[in-house]
């Protein structure tokens, strides 16, 4: 594939990072919250299973969505132009928020992949838990960054349509206080739209323009 397809194709990144992102919430399932219901969790070799697969589908979605930053901050730049500050941070804030994802996912899955019968602390989990947690919210703050820039700049150039860049501004807010899980649908949902919106205008584009003689 050239790079012209490359670049064409590179917004679907943003669609399935969203989808590998749901496929890992579907395996994680319910674990609970109390030491009994842990222990009885963990000490499933099907349960072990289905978190440590969610965990290559989770590590997956976060790959994806490193490709996906780059692609948006490309189109960023395009749009500001030189020498392209607001770009730089919304690729930056995207970035930073990369090995908090990692840390959160890692500290959710560390009891199926080191488990053993007869010596399972079910108060380590917990901690484990919390703390992936504080990392999940974590990287939701930070990448409200991305989608903030994300909606200015959209204002500024119109580089995205005007209500998106409404939308966008108002899940960037949401997820300065994603305490809750809910904001972090609102995440998956701008990072396939932003996708599906730049994948369509990249096809816009090829059908108007007409793919050049040679490849850039």
């Amino acid at each position: 594939m050239d790079r012209y397809r490359w670049a064409l194709w590179a917004p679907l990144s943003g669609l399935a990072s969203a989808a590998f992102f749901v496929l890992a919430f579907a395996f994680f399932g319910d674990a609970g919250d109390n030491s009994r219901e842990l222990d009885e969790f963990f000490s499933d070799s099907g349960n072990r299973a289905q978190v440590q697969t969610a965990w290559f589908l989770f590590a997956a979605g976060i790959l994806l969505l490193v490709w996906f930053v780059w692609t948006l901050r490309n189109r960023l730049m395009a749009a500001e132009g030189a020498p392209g500050n607001l770009a730089t941070l919304a690729f930056a804030a995207g970035m930073i928020s990369v090995p908090l994802w990692f840390v959160a996912v890692s500290a959710f899955a560390a009891p199926a992949f080191d488990y053993e019968a007869g010596e399972f602390d079910a108060q380590a989990s917990q901690i484990l838990s919390a703390a992936g947690y504080g990392a999940f919210v974590g990287a939701q703050m930070v990448f409200a960054f991305t989608v903030v820039v994300t909606a200015l700049l959209t204002f500024r150039t119109r580089i995205f349509p005007v209500w998106f860049g409404w939308a966008s501004l108002i899940i960037g807010l949401i997820l300065l206080f994603a305490i809750a899980f809910i904001p972090f649908f609102f995440f998956l949902a701008w990072i396939a739209a932003t996708g599906a919106l730049m994948l369509w205008q990249s096809w816009g584009e090829q059908s108007r323009m007409g793919r050049p003689s040679a490849a850039a």
